[in-house]
């Protein structure tokens, strides 16, 4: 836990236990963690970079009130998701969410889905397919029940960068689809961190369901 063990506050040299600090002002990190957060209330295109540890910069408060981030799947296309952390993410297993056709992250089985995951203790990423949520100038190609390489992608970054190391996926309908299909692609050989796979309500059969539509 690269958070947890950086800047070690003082602690007990027998037990390792931490010991606790003192109540006093807030810390210049909080300070401007909120500071930054309540600007971007009032400036909508403020962005705030942070170093590998958010939380050492006050950027995590930031995180929490504004969830967005994109993820640059190809050298054309950016995706846009909604994160929800826990205070301690890399600490936590994460819950990747992935819309049904016509949906997005914003739709409300997503977002029921983000509260009891989160309730359970999960980070949740909440991913939109390309040219979903309003993304449509992110990306120079079109979704479709095959395209599992951005889901692959934005796992394999969270592992990298947010040092997540447990994941597991879940997709409704056009997004079971993906899901299913990530893991045949990995076959016996999935990443690491991938420990297991769900799809609510699939559709099995491509061709019948489009002319139903």
């Amino acid at each position: 836990n690269k958070e947890k063990w950086h800047g070690l506050a003082a602690y007990d040299p027998v037990t390792g236990e931490f010991r606790k600090k003192a109540s006093g002002p807030p810390t210049w990190t909080q300070v401007f963690g909120e500071a930054i957060t309540a600007l971007a209330a009032e400036h909508r295109n403020l962005v705030a970079i942070t170093a590998a540890m958010p939380s050492g910069t006050g950027t995590s408060i930031f995180q929490g009130r504004w969830p967005e981030r994109f993820f640059d799947v190809a050298p054309d296309t950016r995706v846009l998701a909604h994160c929800h952390w826990q205070a301690d993410r890399s600490g936590h297993p994460l819950l990747l969410a992935l819309h049904g056709l016509e949906g997005s992250s914003q739709a409300h089985y997503m977002r029921g889905l983000a509260d009891k995951g989160y309730a359970a203790g999960f980070n949740v990423v909440l991913l939109n397919q390309r040219n979903c949520g309003g993304t449509e100038r992110l990306s120079a190609g079109l979704y479709h029940s095959g395209l599992t390489a951005d889901a692959d992608h934005v796992m394999r970054e969270i592992a990298e960068v947010d040092n997540v190391q447990q994941v597991v996926v879940a997709g409704y309908s056009l997004g079971g689809n993906l899901a299913l299909k990530l893991a045949g692609d990995y076959g016996d050989a999935p990443p690491p961190q991938l420990r297991g796979v769900c799809a609510v309500s699939p559709v099995m059969e491509l061709e019948a369901c489009v002319r139903a539509l």
